[in-house]
């Protein structure tokens, strides 16, 4: 057998003793202590045994009492078995430790009583044994102890054993042995006794050295493991401080990751909800509709255009606030979206309330999430019509202006030029009647042409009128006065079956107007009304009112851009006619405009120009079927334009006329038209002056510079249109040669309009052509001399 396989047996007897009783070295103290206590007692008992046959001072007979039989086989015997109970007890029941302690003071108490039959030194002997095992057992391995042990009780029992054969002498704690057995007989139960005590002490102590060499080994193996695991230990440390490392390297670059990939987040977050808000407050509503025409997603300005809650639209089809966009119309236009990808046009959206509103839709064709959409920008055109509407009004009128502006300075120069020739007419006429008796066949025909001559320049004052440029003699008017003094007139020139009603305010401030031109436009604008009416019967109401003209009343006036806001007076004439489509609207106040036949004249014309002359507005709405109202709006006359009329009358020139002969001198006729000249001369001559006729404004400041020191004219006729040297410039150069010299302006056209251009010097008088004897007459009576001294 192979030394490896005598230490396998050994194991293999070790283990199922261990499987038996458990192994020791797991024992606790007692156990251990319990353990070698056992053994030394085993020994006790084979040695009783044997000493049954001894003689003692208390020698054992076979009737001997239950004492001494307790003694000796009470002190020996039953231990053994108690141990082993103990033992059994330890190992499966572990909770049973009573029975132990009963046992050990079992022992104890045999050892008192076996003292005191024998020798108190021997109990004590054992006793002390006992006690120093047990500290000795707490304090260090159970083996030790246990060698120690059985050593000692080898020891202690070899006197006995060695007695026998006569070498007690050699034998430890002899006197010992010899008080316990002083005379043993050797018998096949010694013999046995000793074989046993030997092969016990053999198995004690090898067991106890291959316990010192397994432990030796184990020890050995336990270290070179110790060091195997302690350097695996160690590598599987570094290998983890490294794992640790890279894992930290990898979670620190994940968390950066991370970082970056939340900062992106933040971003794209923050974007978001810039959209979102940039969506949601949009000023254009947005909506998001799906292929079958509901709607997925809107905005708030959608809900507040349309005037419903983002609930009601949501899954709702666009045709609940388009009708235009239902069924196939819809299917129409998102395959045209398809089609094109984008779209704008312009239709009608409708509101809850079931108002209407125009709007400018720009849309288009978006795929999300793999899912078609429509997305749809929608702009309320309310606005802009509004402003397009006001722009092209205001277009209209700015051309309606230009083109009045227009027609007035043609109307204008014709008047000027048409006066001209009037006036070689009406003066040549006024000639011949005063040469003719008033009963010559030929008087009546120049009579009819002198007439024809003054219509035609009642002709050219409507001309003046209509482009602003009329005569205009403005003072404080009460227009309720002036209404109530043409109350006959007006009603004898309207039609049999029209009603006309006056409505005055009693608190209607004065205008600041002429009064003769006031009564035209009112003349004007009843027999309009009146025309307007026809046969038919109706009605015509004159209103007088105040006003207050802002800003934005002032852009809705047919004629008065450029006023000032502030208070008017309102001539309102309202009928009950047939009213006027857009185009006669447009063309009302055109000159020799009318719906009724041909050459009406210039009625409204004149109007119109006869209230801008006067710095007023005029406004026309009307209605086809329902009539026509016409509003005049006059400047209201104030403390202002008092102090200005009376710093006119002060500052017109009204020169003394010379006494005698001298007021029949030279008078200079200034004007660039010969027929002119020549009848204004014609004209002079017959009120018994001397003429000096002169073609331009140069040739008479040359011929004072001349003259200077002979006759001067007594005053001067003035055209104010002159090719070279206009009436201005010619007056500024006699101011400037003779002072003293009076002039007396002639013109086609009106005297405010005229004068104007001369600044603070003005001319002594104004004289407006075409004019006659009697006008000639009257002019130099007012400005010159008085008429009584004139002769014809």
């Amino acid at each position: 057998m192979s030394e490896q396989q005598r230490d396998d047996a050994r194991q293999g007897w070790m283990l199922r003793v261990f499987d038996l009783f458990g192994n020791p070295l797991e024992w606790s103290y007692a156990s251990r202590a319990l353990l070698i206590i056992s053994t030394t007692i085993f020994f006790q008992f084979l040695f009783v045994v044997e000493a049954r046959n001894r003689t003692t001072p208390l020698e054992i007979t076979r009737d001997l009492d239950a004492v001494r039989w307790f003694v000796d086989w009470g002190r020996h015997l039953p231990w053994y078995p108690l141990l082993l109970i103990s033992f059994w007890l330890r190992k499966y029941k572990p909770d049973a430790r009573w029975f132990l302690w009963l046992t050990c003071v079992y022992w104890y108490f045999t050892i008192a009583v076996s003292g005191w039959f024998y020798a108190p030194i021997d109990a004590a002997l054992w006793i002390s044994m006992v006690g120093v095992t047990l500290v000795l057992m707490v304090i260090v391995e159970w083996w030790v102890v246990g060698a120690g042990l059985v050593l000692f009780f080898v020891l202690y029992e070899a006197g006995p054993v060695l007695s026998l054969y006569g070498y007690e002498t050699y034998a430890p704690f002899y006197s010992a042995a010899r008080s316990m057995a002083p005379a043993l007989q050797v018998n096949w139960w010694n013999e046995l006794y000793l074989m046993v005590l030997m092969l016990t002490m053999v198995i004690v102590f090898a067991y106890m050295i291959d316990r010192w060499r397994l432990r030796e080994q184990g020890l050995a193996e336990a270290n070179v493991e110790l060091t195997r695991l302690t350097s695996a230990l160690e590598a599987s440390q570094q290998q983890l401080e490294h794992r640790v490392e890279e894992r930290t390297e990898e979670l620190r670059q994940a968390n950066h990751e991370l970082q970056e990939e939340v900062a992106k987040r933040q971003v794209i977050e923050s974007a978001l909800r810039f959209t979102e808000y940039s969506v949601e407050n949009a000023a254009d509503s947005i909506f998001w509709i799906g292929e079958d025409g509901k709607i997925t997603s809107v905005n708030a300005q959608a809900c507040n255009a349309l005037g419903y809650a983002r609930e009601e639209l949501i899954g709702a089809t666009v045709d609940k606030f388009s009708p235009r966009w239902d069924g196939t119309n819809w299917e129409n236009l998102w395959k045209r979206m398809e089609e094109y990808g984008s779209l704008t046009f312009q239709t009608i959206h409708q509101r809850k309330d079931g108002s209407k509103f125009p709007v400018e839709i720009k849309q288009s064709f978006l795929i999300f999430d793999e899912t078609p959409y429509l997305c749809a920008f929608v702009r309320d055109l309310t606005e802009r019509k509004q402003v397009e509407e006001d722009r092209l009004r205001l277009e209209r009128k700015l051309l309606e202006s230009q083109k009045l502006e227009s027609l007035g300075v043609l109307a204008g120069g014709i008047a000027h030029d048409f006066n001209n020739m009037l006036m070689t007419i009406l003066g040549n006429a006024s000639l011949t009647l005063l040469d003719l008796p008033p009963d010559a066949p030929s008087y009546q025909y120049v009579k009819a042409v002198e007439t024809a001559a003054r219509r035609a320049a009642d002709l050219t004052q409507q001309l003046l009128a209509y482009s602003g440029r009329s005569a205009v003699l403005q003072d404080a008017v009460s227009l309720n006065e002036l209404t109530r003094e043409m109350a006959d007139l007006l009603q004898v020139s309207i039609g049999k079956s029209v009603q006309l009603a006056f409505e005055f305010d009693p608190d209607l401030p004065a205008v600041h107007a002429d009064a003769t031109q006031i009564r035209q436009v009112v003349m004007n604008l009843i027999v309009n009304a009146s025309e307007a009416i026809g046969e038919e019967r109706g009605d015509i109401v004159l209103r007088t009112s105040k006003a207050h003209l802002g800003s934005d009343d002032l852009t809705r006036l047919r004629v008065g851009q450029g006023l000032d806001e502030g208070d008017y007076v309102k001539l309102e004439v309202r009928d009950t006619g047939s009213g006027m489509d857009q185009a006669t609207l447009e063309r009302l106040f055109d000159p020799f405009f009318t719906t009724k036949f041909a050459g009406r004249g210039l009625g409204l014309a004149a109007t119109l120009g006869i209230v801008k002359s006067h710095r007023g507005g005029l406004q026309v709405s009307t209605q086809r079927g329902g009539g026509s109202c016409f509003e005049v709006y006059l400047p209201v006359f104030s403390a202002t334009d008092a102090e200005a009329h009376e710093r006119r009358r002060e500052t017109k020139p009204t020169p003394e006329a010379p006494a005698g002969e001298a007021t029949r001198g030279p008078v200079a006729v200034v004007d660039d038209e010969t027929d002119v000249r020549i009848a204004t001369r014609e004209l002079l001559a017959r009120l018994g002056y001397e003429v000096l006729l002169f073609e331009s404004g140069a040739r008479l400041v040359q011929y004072l510079r001349d003259h200077r020191k002979g006759q001067l004219p007594v005053f001067a006729l003035l055209d104010m249109t002159m090719p070279d040297w206009s009436g201005p410039e010619t007056f500024k150069a006699l101011l400037h040669e003779c002072p003293d010299l009076p002039v007396i302006l002639m013109s086609g056209y009106a005297e405010e309009d005229t004068l104007s251009q001369f600044g603070s010097h003005r001319p002594a008088g104004f004289l407006q052509k075409p004019f006659g004897m009697q006008q000639l007459k009257a002019a130099i009576a007012r400005w010159i001399e008085p008429a009584d001294s004139l002769q014809t």
